[in-house]
């Protein structure tokens, strides 16, 4: 499991790290680039000069004029263009010979440059395809020694001997190798082989020694793992080979693992050891890079990005096994790695190894704080600051931070953000809510403190980073919200008002757009800061009741109450000020801008904050507050008799103040050439006085979402009736006043909540059950919105109303989702009457709202209004079948009829949609409405008789099958009569279950099953030769899916194809049985693919139809044969497709089609090869070395060369399983051989090689120019 879980985590470190060496190898090629760019600049200089300097004596040119050269075409890249005079000579140079080119007869005195076609990628030479194939063959040959040492381990020889032999050969290859490759360069190849063979042999010399001679495998894991990795770096040291010095790697992993396995402590020892050699090595590289190779460096190196985070990544899954302290010593030499590593990391890595730096530190220190016990909620609060002071530090030295990061300021402060947000996760960790289990625990808690250090960082990162992050202090002061409320009353509010204050200052200094706005905050905010002040000080100043021992809160609360008591009245007075200073009633009342804009905010803002002082500090803060779980649930002042009386005129007070800013329908209009003022009352966004409308409605909004609520926890129960009919004729009085049509439309639906709500709420006071509530609601909605699209032409006032189709979209959404609904929620206690009401108002409220005309066709919904007449009427005919489900005492406790008459309604409407589609009615837009319906109708009276007479089940599937094919006539697609084939199989299986029903008689299978398929089959044949099968020519498949005009060809072999298909079925369920009906189906499976291949292919492609029908024969033959036999051997069978394929294959080679004959030929020895590792018995064997020696003699007939190879091996091996029991021997002497013939092919080659003449060594290119093939030089002679 632990291996498991490591090699897991090794992926995920591997996939780490190849994401770091991958954007470190764009940073590598972006260099070579850079660097090929300014060779081949270089190039250039020196091949202009030497253009210009080579001369050949010669005549001086004649005094004439020379060609001008011509422009280039247009649109040639900047770049191609060559210096200003190519192509020029001076008069007294002597001439150059240049090639005559016609693009340098132009007119323009710039040439064209072309560069030279891209550099192909040169071919193999003879001598490198040789040294290629001596690799391979010494590579094969390595491995087939390391497959005979392994099968020496099974040998009957002794122990010693066995592990002594092993180890000779494991040094002989080994040093074999170094040698050769040290002496001589033509061998290095082999050498190489060797070397690795040795290698190779290490682990199994290392298991030999543990399976014949050790007894500790741990010892014998780490002393195998010490050789082979000290083999391996002095190997990839000598030899300078990156796949050794990768492998070495792996085997420095299992010495590391292994020596955890002998001190037992495996993961410890192996995550410590791991990093903290990363750490000295990538030190030692960067100090002494002479001391190490640097190809065994670069690959050492490049693995610590995948081990170390996989280390860390499996440490942290082992969290079962290791202890605090063994995590502090992990994560520490994590960190010292990373901090190493950050200094010899390239710019696109620093950052990752500073996150990596930053998360090891504080895991680490979570460590530390767990090792020595502290408590849960302190170990949060300290690693929250322990980041908050990283973060800090950041800021400090930001600039310096983004140079090392190399990020700008966006990404500093997405990074401050996210790590603020981090930090606010572990303050709420870190709060005695969650900690603490009992509630007295934390009653009189001290104040998180974290938060506090939240605050004051989020500050200053808005000070330092501006206003990317403005809002900061005010969400790092949210965990507050979860501090313990008793025991210190007022300490969040006095924190959330901190937090605003720092919020306010912040955006006042960074954003000079919302420094008006905040200052009237801040204004609004001063007398909710005295209520805090109030509340918190007559609670006896606990900000830290730990301190003082805690005291009650009763008195804090009292106060509170009062304060509450005394806002809402001021809010009342100050809100009838300000709406009779605005009130358009008013005319010769000049009130400035400045003003107005100054003084309804203001009061808004302080109504606002008055009603959040009072819930904040009163509900939630003290003794009888909602959180006090000892007493009461509901607020105390709140059941104070006067309250009922100021929650009344609070409400009036609201709805009067916004009626006399927004003015009456009555209301006489201000003269006309008062034209600005006019249009800035009709617009609400057009200036202040806009703005003081959009507050009166916002006013008026706060009074019904507020006072309703808190007449709702209050007796009387008709007080919460009173209030929504004061709030309703508000509502309708803002319906009728002028207004934009939006704003009256939103209000048209608050109006339809408060009606319903107010019935519901009378239906519940009179004591109707839930049924009836359900009906009343569907009832009062539907009455509503009908009304509304009634009057819509502004009769009785109630014109201009906006979102009128939106809301007729919701009324009918909400009543389908009504029945639904109650359906779904009452279960078997459904009352008829209520559900026959739901759907009355369905089907009304849409047949009114279609005939109003008020739907959405722009929308290309086509008067789906009609959706809810259908759905309605559904409803209306299956509610009166319900009689399992129905209550008792209900209003209509019997059903009205039973499932005959619901069935034979659904046929009846069905069949209406059916002829309405034929004849065409109601247009195209209502064609997928009838389609809905007809399939609704069908399914119901599937649904309906599930469990009645099969009769009535054979009506469903008739319908449904003729609703197909009228709808792919009528609509041209012949694809949808598939739908008729596929229902005319139930509807044939029924009607054999109605025929046994009749004689009463018993269902057998296969007989019936079969039988109905056949008479499916039989009908479906016979409609496609009524519709035309063979009357015309066979249509294409293209043709079918294309768009014909009514019925026509392709309907027709829909339907035949349709009947070869499910005679095809029946014949497979024949013939998978047993008895008679396996032969009668194969029969049929035989008549159906044959008749397709005959009928339903081409001219051109019948042969192939008629040869797959032949294989369905062939298998068919097979089935019967193994029903007669009662059943064959799998391995006869397996031959038999053997045969049958080599004899197709045969059939087409005689018809010249190679490549499918291949293919056949091809699976017909895959078939023989399976079947060769079956056969045990001597029959087999010899029967498979004829079957092998005839595909060889096939290949060799056919020129096939695969083939030929396929027997010749098939045979050898057929031929070497008698000398299995030697096979050690015979890989030895194969490799042997192999090694032979390698040697000597290299030998060979290295005489025919001519000897190399020596000179002067040429100039070293970069290797970077290398990958820029050079354009040619100069043109010269």
């Amino acid at each position: 499991m632990w291996l498991l879980l490591a090699v897991v985590c090794l992926l995920i470190g591997l996939l780490i790290g190849w994401g770091q060496g991958r954007n470190g190898q764009g940073a590598t090629n972006r260099l070579k680039l850079e660097l090929a760019k300014a060779w081949q600049q270089g190039f250039d200089a020196a091949s202009a000069s030497a253009g210009a300097k080579s001369t050949t004596p010669g005549f001086p040119p004649p005094n004439r004029p020379e060609p001008q050269p011509v422009s280039a075409r247009q649109g040639t890249a900047q770049d191609l263009h060559g210096p200003a005079n190519f192509g020029t000579t001076d008069a007294g140079s002597p001439m150059v010979s240049v090639p005559f080119d016609p693009v340098l007869v132009t007119a323009s005195p710039t040439p064209v440059w072309v560069l030279p076609p891209a550099a192909q990628r040169p071919a193999l030479s003879p001598e490198q395809r040789t040294l290629r194939n001596i690799n391979i063959t010494l590579y094969v040959a390595a491995l087939m020694v390391v497959a005979a040492s392994s099968l020496i381990i099974g040998l009957v020889f002794p122990a010693l001997v066995k592990v002594l032999g092993l180890g000779l050969l494991t040094v002989a290859f080994y040093t074999g190798g170094l040698l050769m490759h040290a002496k001589s360069s033509r061998l290095r190849p082999a050498a190489v082989a060797f070397a690795g063979t040795g290698l190779a042999l290490i682990p199994i010399t290392a298991l030999a020694y543990y399976l014949l001679l050790g007894k500790d495998s741990g010892a014998s894991w780490f002393g195998g793992s010490l050789v082979g990795t000290a083999a391996f770096i002095f190997a990839c040291s000598r030899m300078k080979s990156r796949v050794l010095a990768a492998l070495s790697t792996v085997f420095l992993v299992s010495t590391a693992w292994s020596g955890g396995a002998v001190l037992n402590r495996g993961l410890i020892w192996y995550f410590i050891f791991s990093m903290i050699v990363a750490s000295g090595l990538t030190l030692l590289a960067a100090r002494r890079p002479r001391w190490l190779h640097s190809i065994y460096l670069e690959s050492f190196t490049a693995a610590h990005r995948f081990l170390v985070p996989a280390t860390v990544a499996a440490a942290l899954l082992s969290f079962k096994v290791l202890t605090a302290a063994e995590y502090l010593w992990v994560f520490t030499a994590a960190a010292v790695y990373y901090t190493v590593a950050f200094f010899q990391a390239g710019p696109a890595e620093r950052r990752i190894h500073l996150m990596a730096i930053r998360l090891s530190g504080t895991l680490a220190l979570s460590a530390l704080l767990s090792h020595f016990e502290v408590g849960n909620e302190m170990a949060f609060r300290v690693t929250a600051c322990f980041v908050l002071a990283q973060q800090l530090t950041v800021l400090a030295a930001r600039r310096r931070y983004m140079g090392l990061a190399g990020m700008d300021e966006s990404k500093l402060a997405a990074e401050t953000k996210i790590v603020l947000g981090v930090t606010a996760l572990l303050v709420l960790a870190g709060g005695e809510r969650w900690i603490a289990g009992d509630q007295s625990a934390w009653a009189v808690a001290d104040l998180n403190w974290s938060i506090l250090a939240l605050l004051l960082t989020a500050a200053c990162a808005t000070r330092v980073l501006g206003a990317k992050l403005r809002w900061m202090p005010l969400l790092a002061a949210l965990p507050v919200v979860v501090e313990p409320f008793n025991g210190a009353p007022g300490r969040q509010g006095l924190v959330l008002i901190a937090a605003i204050i720092l919020a306010w200052w912040a955006v006042r200094r960074v954003d000079p757009v919302l420094r008006g706005q905040v200052g009237l905050a801040m204004r609004a905010l001063t007398p909710i800061t005295a209520a805090a002040l109030v509340g918190w000080l007559a609670a006896g100043a606990t900000f830290a009741p730990s301190m003082v021992g805690g005291r009650d809160a009763s008195v804090g609360s009292l106060v509170l109450q009062a304060a509450g008591v005394g806002f809402i009245l001021m809010t009342i007075l100050q809100l009838l000020v300000s709406a009779s200073r605005l009130s358009p009633y008013r005319a010769n009342t000049s009130v400035g801008q400045k003003s107005v804009v100054a003084f309804v905010p203001e009061a808004v803002m302080l109504a606002v904050g008055s009603l959040t002082a009072t819930a904040v500090l009163g509900l939630l803060i003290g003794a009888g507050g909602v959180f006090d779980f000892n007493g009461r649930t509901e607020p105390e002042w709140l059941l104070m008799p006067w309250a009922r009386l100021m929650a009344i005129v609070l409400l009036i007070a609201l709805f009067v103040a916004a009626t006399i800013v927004l003015g009456t329908h009555w209301h006489e209009r201000e003269p006309a050439s008062n034209t600005s003022r006019d249009l800035d009352w009709v617009d609400p966004r057009g200036s202040a006085a806009g703005m003081a409308r959009l507050v009166a409605h916002f006013i008026g909004l706060l009074g019904i979402a507020f006072v309703l609520p808190v007449l709702a926890l209050i007796e009387p129960d008709w007080l919460l009736i009173a209030g929504a009919s004061v709030a309703l004729v508000y509502v309708g009085g803002r319906i009728s006043a002028p207004g934009r049509p939006q704003v009256k439309g939103w209000y048209a639906i608050l109006a339809q909540l408060l009606f319903t709500g107010s019935a519901l709420r009378l239906a519940d006071m009179w004591g109707a059950d839930a049924h009836g509530r359900m009906a009343l609601a569907a009832f009062t909605l539907a009455l509503a919105q009908s009304f509304r699209f009634w009057f819509k032409n502004g009769s009785l006032g109630f014109g201009g109303i906006g979102l009128r189709r939106e809301m007729g979209w919701l009324t009918q959404g909400v009543l389908l989702m009504l029945p639904v609904s109650y359906v779904a929620f009452a279960g078997t206690q459904v009352d008829q009457a209520a559900l026959l009401v739901q759907g009355l108002c369905l089907s009304g409220f849409s047949l009114g709202w279609w005939l109003r005309g008020d739907s959405a066709p722009h929308l290309g919904l086509h008067k789906m209004a009609s959706l809810g007449v259908g759905l309605g009427v559904l409803i209306l005919v299956v509610t009166p079948v319900w009689e399992p489900g129905l209550r008792d005492g209900g209003w209509l406790p019997k059903p009205l009829w039973d499932s005959v008459v619901a069935t034979l309604l659904c046929t009846a409407l069905a069949t209406a949609l059916l002829k309405a589609e034929a004849s065409a009615i109601g247009g195209v837009g209502y064609r997928g409405l009838r389609a809905f319906f007809v399939t609704v109708f069908a399914g119901t009276i599937l649904v309906l008789q599930i469990s009645g007479s099969s009769s009535w089940m054979l009506l469903a599937y008739l319908l449904g099958a003729l609703a197909f094919a009228v709808f792919s006539a009528t609509t041209g697609r012949a694809i949808l009569v598939s739908g008729t084939v596929l229902l005319t199989v139930p509807a044939a299986l029924a009607a054999i279950s109605w025929w046994h029903e009749a004689l009463q008689l018993r269902w057998t299978e296969p007989a019936d099953s079969v039988a109905g398929l056949s008479t499916a089959a039989a009908v479906l044949f016979i409609a496609g030769l009524a519709g035309g099968r063979f009357h015309a020519p066979i249509m294409s498949l293209k043709g079918i899916g294309s768009v014909h005009q009514g019925w026509c060809n392709a309907h027709a072999r829909i339907l035949h194809l349709g009947a070869l298909l499910i005679l095809g079925m029946a014949g497979l369920i024949g013939a998978t049985s047993f008895g008679t009906w396996a032969y009668t189906g194969c029969i049929l499976l035989v008549v159906a693919a044959f008749a397709a291949g005959w009928t339903e292919f081409p001219v051109s492609l019948r042969e192939t139809g008629m040869e797959a029908a032949l294989l369905v024969a062939a298998a068919s033959a097979q089935r019967g044969w193994t029903v007669y036999r009662d059943g064959i051997d799998l391995f006869w069978g397996t031959q038999y497709w053997v045969v049958i394929l080599a004899l197709f294959a045969g059939y087409e080679f005689m018809r010249r089609r190679g490549a499918r004959a291949t293919v056949l030929l091809g699976a017909s020895a895959g078939l023989l090869s399976l079947g060769a590792i079956a056969g045990w018995t001597p029959g087999r064997q010899l029967w498979i070395l004829l079957a092998y020696t005839g595909l060889l003699a096939a290949g060799l007939l056919l020129n096939r060369r695969t083939f030929v190879i396929w027997g010749a091996v098939g045979s050898g091996l057929m031929v070497l399983w008698f000398l299995r029991g030697y096979t050690f021997l015979l890989l030895f002497v194969l490799a042997g051989g192999l090694i032979a013939v390698a040697l000597w092919r290299l030998a060979r080659m290295g005489k025919r090689q001519p000897p190399q003449h020596t000179g002067a060594p040429a100039a070293p290119v970069p290797e970077a120019a290398a990958l820029v093939t050079p354009p040619p030089p100069p043109p010269g002679r």
